[in-house]
């Protein structure tokens, strides 16, 4: 006869070596004797997010133990601690589909009055780790279904846990990682690390992480804000190693300074060569640097001086004339300006540009203009009064 959860632990604690381990497994005994099932399922999820030297057992702490009472738990805990789990076995698509299969069975049986929010949340946030796994073997179709799924009960539930957010979105990621759309990519991943503490994600999956995002911003053809990215911590764990020359290059973009792109491009030609990304879009990459030159001349300039010669263009983005009403017309089109071309005149006049995030440089620039325009405005209100004369009544 198979010894019960109780009978197992007190056998595991008595062959346990580490007293600290020993300590937990007997705090976890207690607990689950006296039958306070939260304070169990608190103190399950940090051990097994913490104890690493645990990890080759925990899927028999799992199957033995937790396994005979996890219908008491929170459910999402209990599928954080599955997950978690899964990242210690070899077997880890199976036993991640069968904890599935247990959740959508538990959300069935549960009636309007017994169903609690976590029940429901737990099965999206399942079904989201289940499909991430699934993708890494090429199941894409799986993972589009669990996606679009997933987004419809986000849009529609209200107290969703930001971890289930957070899985969504780190499967959006993936997803259009292995598609190859950087739009999408930069889009959830931004959306990821919002909802995600950055010191729960791994100083290596962090590097990756910050690398292909910013690679997805130079590269994705209808990126041409940057502010998010250059503002989050996550670019800090590139800065001063050897991939910072990649946030230099992102830095050179989101300011429209062409110098220093092509300064960086030949410093770095050798590594830059080694991203294949790169290499194949060199003339996207040239026309994206060209365009944001463009909208930095015009944030440069004031309100009133929003007619622009050609030659000006062409001076700041180092492109002949001949190119300069092209490179307008693709930034109409891109939404990111709008204006009026006078083919005659050789100018364009801008009406509206795509607001954006700045940087601390930029907003200094916004500042000083601000204050020439306020000292302009007083010397204006200045003359004005010693201009006018007195109305007597």
């Amino acid at each position: 006869m198979a010894a019960g959860p109780q009978e197992w632990l007190m056998t595991i604690i008595a062959t346990e070596s580490n007293e600290d381990i020993k300590a937990q497994l007997t705090k976890f005994s207690g607990l689950h004797e006296r039958k306070l099932w939260h304070q169990l399922t608190v103190a399950l999820l940090e051990f097994i997010h913490t104890e690493n030297s645990y990890g080759d057992k925990q899927l028999a702490l799992y199957e033995n133990f937790i396994q005979s009472f996890e219908s008491k738990m929170n459910q999402l805990s209990l599928v954080q601690i599955i997950v978690r789990i899964s990242k210690t076995i070899p077997d880890a698509k199976n036993f991640l589909q069968d904890a599935l299969s247990r959740q959508v069975a538990r959300e069935a049986a549960a009636n309007i009055a017994t169903i609690t929010p976590d029940i429901p949340q737990a099965r999206v946030f399942c079904e989201c780790e289940t499909a991430s796994m699934r993708l890494r073997t090429g199941d894409h179709q799986y993972a589009k279904e669990v996606i679009e799924s997933s987004e419809k009960f986000l849009e529609t539930s209200l107290g969703v846990e930001a971890l289930v957010f957070s899985s969504h979105y780190r499967l959006q990621l993936e997803y259009h990682k292995a598609l190859m759309v950087p739009e999408g990519y930069y889009k959830n991943s931004l959306l990821y690390l919002a909802y995600t503490p950055l010191e729960s994600i791994s100083r290596e999956d962090q590097e990756f992480l910050a690398f292909d995002l910013c690679l997805a911003a130079l590269v994705g053809e209808t990126i041409y804000t940057f502010g998010d990215l250059l503002a989050h911590k996550i670019l800090g764990c590139l800065e001063g190693g050897e991939k910072a020359w990649i946030v230099h290059l992102l830095r050179a973009f989101s300011s429209g300074n062409i110098n220093k792109y092509k300064e960086l491009v030949e410093q770095h030609k050798e590594v830059l060569n080694q991203q294949p990304l790169l290499v194949k879009n060199v003339q996207l990459l040239l026309q994206k640097i060209s365009i944001l030159s463009l909208i930095e001349l015009i944030f440069q300039r004031s309100l009133a001086d929003r007619t622009i010669p050609f030659s000006i263009i062409g001076e700041a983005t180092k492109l002949p004339i001949d190119q300069v009403e092209l490179l307008l017309m693709k930034s109409l089109s891109l939404g990111l300006i709008k204006g009026t071309i006078d083919q005659v005149d050789q100018t364009v006049f801008i009406r509206w540009v795509q607001p954006r995030i700045l940087e601390l440089d930029q907003v200094t620039s916004l500042r000083d203009r601000l204050g020439e325009w306020s000292k302009s405005v007083n010397d204006t209100l200045i003359y004005l009064e010693g201009e006018t004369q007195e109305i007597v009544v």
